[in-house]
């Protein structure tokens, strides 16, 4: 993501991202990921192992995608997310060989355009439709495996249990960015809402196995 020089916006020149942040964040809402009939159907313990496995196979791209925010600490978040496969049945090879469905290629190349050839703020706020949701998603997620589907705490929930507090400090730290960023609000909301659809398109993929 081409951040450039970040530290040359003012905080003055700020005050075009800190009335814009409420649009954006309405249009993640428009999209809340635990609202969709998939994650609906994960929380209460209504997919079936095979569903899970499927979803798997299809995030693991996506984690895979973009090792470069998603790294922290020693151990790779995709190292985390590969243990979580083991836990479910899945080898290191059946995750890297699954086929990547339409919806998932979308979410690729959603994320992949927007941080590699999008100003700043749209490779940003494209970060930030996923992350500032996700803590939540993380921590419902490791609640239900170990309370709907037998999972025990430990390998096979680190991912979800590090995610839950992970993202909520970088969703804190990308929209505190963004407020210093944003200049033109138009194409960063824009953005937003790709993002968004991205993801909830991802979702509605999975469904389909559900």
């Amino acid at each position: 993501m081409r951040l450039g020089r970040v530290g040359a916006f003012s905080k003055e020149q700020g005050v075009v991202g800190e009335d814009v942040i409420p649009q954006i964040d309405a249009v993640i809402t428009g999209r809340r990921l635990l609202q969709h009939p998939f994650y609906q159907r994960w929380l209460a313990g209504d997919l079936t192992l095979d569903d899970l496995r499927s979803y798997a196979g299809q995030y693991y791209k996506f984690e895979a995608a973009f090792p470069g925010y998603q790294e922290g600490g020693t151990e790779s978040h995709l190292e985390m997310f590969t243990r979580f496969g083991k836990a479910l049945g899945l080898s290191h090879d059946q995750l890297e060989s699954a086929s990547v469905k339409d919806s998932t290629r979308a979410l690729l190349d959603t994320f992949a355009v927007a941080t590699a050839d999008g100003s700043p703020a749209e490779g940003l706020v494209t970060l930030y439709a996923y992350e500032s949701q996700a803590a939540e998603v993380a921590a419902s997620k490791t609640e239900s495996l170990i309370s709907r589907y037998g999972l025990t705490p430990g390998d096979g929930t680190d991912f979800w249990s590090v995610h839950a507090q992970a993202d909520e400090l970088h969703s804190a730290w990308e929209r505190e960015l963004l407020e210093r960023l944003i200049q033109d609000p138009e194409p960063v909301v824009a953005a937003a809402g790709r993002a968004s659809n991205a993801l909830w398109g991802f979702l509605d993929g999975c469904s389909k196995v559900a």
